[in-house]
């Protein structure tokens, strides 16, 4: 896409990651919990397009395995305590929620009861077996009506998924929080999602920059980082110049999660999308990029990377010397 043009929507469909799950722990890029599997998003490779930087497009993941999550509720339902346990008539919602998931990925129109029996398992069953919940909540996040059905009067849909603990820098389920994480992430599909990204940038960033992302969860972090190029196309692409003393502000708020995630120790793709979101942001205009690079310590991480192994990887070199060249 050209540079200046408004950014659309892409959805990563690729399955170029499967993830088996198995068990309530992380190991490496594995996250094992439910019982079904789950498919990685992928950014495009940086040779699809003349240059990487600055990132026009919204990234979301939409794929899951339906079927698998289906039967893991079922599963988990059976041994549920019986003031939460599903009653024949939500299992009912439920299904007739999948099946609209399926025919229309895209937007999927969830409704305000199928929500509340996904809310019900997302923040009422044991932690350990709120997972399927949360996924079918990502896939969800995607349609104008899951805005219009989760932020009305009683808060947002941030502000439940915060209440529910899965952002507290204490939580020992991380696989809920990094689908929790792609809820968030999923809302940049629609105009009334990303008015919500927009309303509730403080409380998401604060919660997100708290969260603790051991270098062993490539998962979790992977998903940070998308949420982190997510609002760097918004920032770039959406504020009037009369409100750019707030759009910095936000910016470097975005550009100090990002910066943490660049360590040479981490994962390639984390490494690569973080670079992608601080080197979007330095494109807000000169004097942002020099007070960035100043007080942020960017040409001090970009040595570090180049003389690391992640730093070799194509697209990373290619990002790196885009960030290079913007401090020129």
């Amino acid at each position: 896409m050209p540079q200046g043009l408004i950014p659309g929507v892409v959805r990563i469909d690729t399955g170029q990651v499967r993830l088996v799950v198995l068990s309530p722990e992380v190991s490496g890029i594995e996250f094992h919990t439910a019982g079904c599997e789950y498919v990685a998003d992928s950014m495009p490779e940086s040779s699809s397009r003349p240059r990487a930087l600055p990132q026009t497009q919204y990234l979301s993941i939409t794929t899951a395995n339906l079927p698998a999550i289906r039967k893991k509720i079922t599963e988990l339902n059976s041994s549920t305590s019986s003031d939460v346990a599903l009653s024949d008539s939500e299992m009912q919602t439920l299904e007739t929620l999948i099946k609209q998931l399926q025919s229309s990925p895209k937007d999927p129109k969830p409704q305000e009861d199928q929500l509340g029996v996904i809310f019900k398992i997302a923040t009422q069953w044991e932690p350990a077996n709120r997972l399927p919940g949360l996924d079918i909540l990502r896939l969800c996040a995607v349609a104008p009506s899951f805005v219009q059905h989760t932020s009305g009067g009683q808060g947002t849909i941030v502000e439940t998924l915060a209440e529910s603990g899965v952002f507290a820098a204490d939580y020992d389920r991380p696989n809920n929080t990094m689908l929790a994480v792609r809820v968030l992430g999923n809302l940049f599909v629609s105009e009334e999602g990303r008015l919500i990204a927009d309303g509730c940038f403080e409380t998401i960033v604060s919660s997100v920059n708290r969260i603790n992302i051991p270098t062993s969860n490539k998962g979790l972090a992977t998903a940070v980082a998308t949420l982190y190029i997510n609002y760097a196309v918004l920032l770039v692409s959406g504020a009037p110049a009369s409100e750019s003393s707030s759009r910095e502000q936000r910016a470097q708020a975005i550009v100090d999660g990002a910066v943490r995630l660049t360590q040479p120790d981490r994962d390639s793709e984390t490494v690569y999308r973080s670079l992608v979101a601080v080197g979007s942001l330095m494109s807000l205009g000169d004097e942002f990029r020099k007070s960035v690079a100043g007080s942020r310590g960017i040409p001090d991480m970009l040595r570090r990377l180049e003389g690391s192994a992640v730093g070799k990887e194509a697209r990373i070199a290619t990002v790196i010397r885009e960030m290079r060249d913007q401090l020129k």
